[in-house]
C-alpha cells in the first residue's frame, strides 16, 4: 500500500513516532495510561494496527478506488469494497453509528434514512486512553482521519468533522437531539445491565434516570465513568454526558418483556444485557 509506518506489533511501531493514551477527566488532570497496547487476542476486533493519520487516509483512498492503493497494488477486491458500504444491519437510532457494512460503520448525516442509503462510511476505534476516527464521503471523495490520545476526543471530532465536511461535502455529523417529554413510565428502565467489560446500574431519583457504569475486575484500569444524568430524546431513548466531556452518549432501552422491562441497554455501539429480575 506504500505505507511503511503501518504496524501491527509494538516492536514495529517503535521505529516511528508513536503516541500513548491518557486517562482521567479533562480539566481535572490526565495521566499516562499504565497499559500502552492491547493484547494480541484483540486483533480480530481491529485493535492492534497502528498508523499515522496520513497512512489511514491512504487506506481510505484505496477503498474509494475499488480497492486499489495509490501505488497501484490491489489491496482488496472491488467486490469487497462494494460490500464495505452496503448495509448489513441497521443500528438503533441516535447511537454512535447508523448501520454496519462489511468491516465498516455507516452514517446518514442527512437525517433521512427512508431510502435506506448512507452517505458516509468509516470506523471509530478506541484503546485505553486513545480514540481514532475515520470518515469517508464517497460522493465528494473526502477522507478525514483524526487520532487522539486523551481528553475530549469525541468533542474535537465533532468540531473538526463538522467544519471539514460542511466545507467539502455539504454534510455534517448530526448534533445532539433536543430533550423530549414522551410521557414514558421510567420505572421499568431501572435495573442492572452488564457486558463482559462493564456493568451499568440505572436508578430513578426525583423523576430522573441516572446511570452509573463500572468496569469489571479485568478492566479496572479504565476507571469509573461516574454517574450520568439521562435526558429523554424519544420513546425508550435517552442521552447523557460523561463528566468533563462535551458530547452526549446514547442510552437506548430495547426489547421490553411482558412486564415492560427492557432486555437490553444499548449505549455507544454496544449492548448491555439485563441481569436482574
Amino acid at each position: 500500500m506504500g505505507t511503511p509506518a503501518f504496524s501491527t506489533l509494538p516492536e514495529q511501531a517503535m521505529r516511528h513516532r508513536t503516541a500513548i493514551g491518557h486517562l482521567g477527566t479533562p480539566g481535572k488532570g490526565l495521566m499516562v495510561s499504565p497499559i500502552a497496547y492491547l493484547a494480541q487476542s484483540n486483533a480480530p476486533a481491529g485493535s492492534t494496527p497502528m498508523a499515522p493519520a496520513r497512512d489511514i487516509v491512504t487506506f481510505g483512498r484505496a477503498l474509494l478506488a475499488g480497492g486499489i492503493a495509490p501505488n497501484g497494488h490491489q489491496l482488496i477486491s472491488e467486490e469487497s469494497t462494494t460490500l464495505v458500504t452496503r448495509p448489513h444491519c441497521a443500528c438503533p437510532p441516535g447511537g454512535s453509528l447508523d448501520g454496519i457494512g462489511l468491516g465498516a460503520f455507516l452514517w446518514n448525516w442527512r437525517g433521512n434514512m427512508a431510502d435506506g442509503s448512507y452517505d458516509v462510511f468509516g470506523h471509530d476505534g478506541s484503546t485505553i486512553g486513545q480514540a481514532a476516527f475515520l470518515r469517508i464521503h464517497p460522493k465528494s471523495g473526502t477522507v478525514v482521519v483524526l487520532l487522539t490520545n486523551g481528553g475530549d476526543g469525541k468533542g474535537l471530532a465533532q468540531t473538526l468533522l463538522s467544519r471539514v465536511f460542511t466545507a467539502t461535502a455539504g454534510v455534517a455529523p448530526l448534533t445532539k437531539p433536543a430533550p423530549v417529554d414522551t410521557g414514558d413510565q421510567l420505572g421499568p428502565y431501572v435495573g442492572t445491565y452488564a457486558k463482559t467489560s462493564e456493568t451499568a446500574r440505572v436508578a430513578l431519583r426525583e423523576g430522573t434516570l441516572h446511570v452509573s457504569i463500572q468496569p469489571s475486575a479485568n478492566y479496572g484500569v479504565i476507571g469509573s465513568g461516574g454517574e450520568i444524568e439521562l435526558q429523554s430524546v424519544g420513546a425508550g431513548r435517552f442521552v447523557g454526558t460523561n463528566p468533563g466531556m462535551s458530547q452526549p452518549v446514547n442510552f437506548n432501552f430495547l426489547e421490553p418483556d411482558r412486564r415492560g422491562q427492557p432486555r437490553y441497554l444499548y449505549s455507544g455501539a454496544r449492548a448491555f444485557a439485563r441481569v436482574d429480575d
